[in-house]
């Protein structure tokens, strides 16, 4: 469980003291987490090769009953390692929590098993970037003066862009329109 443990750490989850006792009841699980930063979750892990489907299922109906008693918020997510308990338990056991299952303690097993649970990694950008505001100067100063004037408005922000965009429209409708008829 030490694998998973690694990977839970640096997404602000902190390991427990097993088993967990809440309210006075002790729940065993092979591993209790609980989210310290972004997420209130209380993670906890059971491995299916030491424990049947039905007992992990009654140690998550009393878990979920002790918080529900002691009125915590934070939801449950269960992560079952080891091999796939009956279809029956695990549709049991997603009525009361998210249920997640890791395959193996490969670490990119774990990563991919865990994903919801872990930040997004966003790869760091090789080369270089594009002025996209840049470009889009480039082409609006070939739209006339009016539609520049827009888009130099943009880093100022939203509402600059807007009173631009309505001085615009009240100096087309102050300008007198030739209706195509000749006065005489």
């Amino acid at each position: 469980m030490g694998e998973i443990a690694e990977a839970l750490a640096p997404a602000g989850f902190k390991a427990l003291a097993t088993p967990i006792n809440i309210s006075g009841l002790e729940f065993p699980f092979a591993a209790v987490f609980i989210g310290t930063r972004v997420s209130s979750e209380v993670v906890v892990i059971a491995d299916t090769a030491f424990e049947q489907g039905a007992s992990i299922l009654r140690n998550v109906e009393g878990l979920a009953r002790a918080l529900d008693v002691s009125q915590s918020k934070r939801p449950i997510t269960l992560l079952l390692v080891g091999p796939r308990p009956m279809d029956r338990v695990v549709e049991a056991m997603a009525r009361l929590c998210r249920v997640l299952f890791v395959a193996s303690l490969e670490p990119d097993e774990i990563q991919r098993s865990l994903a919801v649970l872990l930040p997004l990694n966003v790869p760091a950008s090789s080369g270089k970037l594009a002025d996209s505001l840049k470009e889009v100067r480039n082409v609006a100063e070939g739209l006339g003066a009016p539609f520049s004037d827009l888009v130099m408005r943009a880093p100022q922000g939203a509402s600059a862009v807007s009173e631009g965009l309505h001085k615009l429209i009240d100096s087309s409708l102050d300008e007198p329109r030739d209706s195509g008829m000749a006065s005489t």
